[in-house]
């Protein structure tokens, strides 16, 4: 059995099943919308197979949960047994990952209300049944007996912009600095804030409350090609699921932009590991130089094929 995997799985499911459903005609029973999910998505016959520790299959375990956030939002009518079926609003609505991430999260505020409610009225706390795997940048999670766990929403935030925030721009001088001095002379390409101000780049900064915790931003090479740019989580927060939500953010735009490519150069040194590390368990593989870099031993090259239209997590 394979060892669980780190990070949401379920949420990028949330725009594939509504594709899936309309796909059928609007309505389909579990399995039908389930293998059409898989098809869409080009799911892997092994990834459909892969069991949790209760030997029921993951990832229609997923779509499931998809499934029950989709109904809560009213997108879903399950009135008929057995059968999923699209809401008049279900038909209209087209999901990206960022948007499944804020059902989830608006529901767990509901939640998480009705929980204070229950304990203000003095009676036993509200178990929030939730998805086997829930993201670090989404909510915290402490396993409850029989595998039910308690969901608490987390304060990070993913903002688009901060350039002018002071606290911002000595985190991105102190990216620049780091690898200038964690290569060879002439090998770093880290955009200064000129650079990050152009108009083909978007930039992020991500918070939890008020603490900055990492930044962002993604350069437009082409209509079909975008690039990873000053890509940087504070140490304190690293191994964390910052780094990773910021990423998958990214991800998510660039196919909102109709990209169907991302790349990326960072370095060879060991410093770079990590980083490198993090791409590639998004899916990132490495590739020639491209764009206007030229072949340099201190530089790695990766790149991403974008599936449009199955989430970000899908990666």
């Amino acid at each position: 059995m394979k060892a669980k995997k780190e990070g949401t799985q379920f949420l990028r499911w949330f725009g594939p099943l509504l594709d899936a459903l309309r796909e059928l005609g609007g309505s389909g029973t579990p399995d039908e919308a389930t293998d059409k999910v898989a098809e869409l998505c080009k799911v892997p016959e092994s990834q459909q197979n892969e069991l949790m520790e209760s030997g029921q299959p993951r990832f229609r375990n997923q779509v499931a949960w998809a499934r029950f956030y989709l109904k809560r939002q009213g997108l879903l009518d399950s009135s008929t047994r057995g059968v999923w079926r699209l809401t008049e609003k279900g038909q209209a609505t087209q999901l990206t990952y960022a948007q499944a991430r804020e059902i989830f999260r608006e529901q767990v505020r509901i939640d998480s209300a009705a929980r204070k409610q229950k304990q203000k009225d003095q009676q036993p706390g509200t178990v929030i049944d939730t998805p086997e795997e829930l993201d670090l940048s989404i909510a915290a999670e402490r396993p409850l007996g029989g595998g039910r766990v308690r969901a608490i929403e987390s304060s990070m935030r993913i903002l688009s912009g901060g350039l002018d925030d002071p606290r911002v721009r000595t985190l991105l001088e102190h990216h620049a600095r780091t690898a200038r001095m964690e290569t060879a002379p002439g090998s770093a390409h880290a955009l200064d804030l000129e650079g990050l101000k152009s108009p083909d780049v978007k930039f992020w900064s991500a918070w939890d409350g008020d603490t900055l915790v990492g930044v962002g931003a993604l350069k437009r090479l082409s209509e079909s090609h975008g690039e990873i740019k000053s890509m940087h989580t504070v140490q304190g927060r690293r191994r964390a699921g910052a780094g990773s939500a910021i990423l998958r953010h990214m991800i998510d735009v660039a196919r909102t932009l109709g990209m169907t490519r991302l790349s990326l150069e960072t370095g060879s040194w060991s410093y770079f590991h990590p980083a490198r590390a993090l791409y590639h368990k998004h899916g990132f593989v490495e590739c020639p130089p491209f764009g206007d870099y030229t072949s340099d031993p201190n530089s790695i090259f990766m790149t991403l094929v974008l599936r449009v239209g199955c989430g970000a997590g899908s990666e």
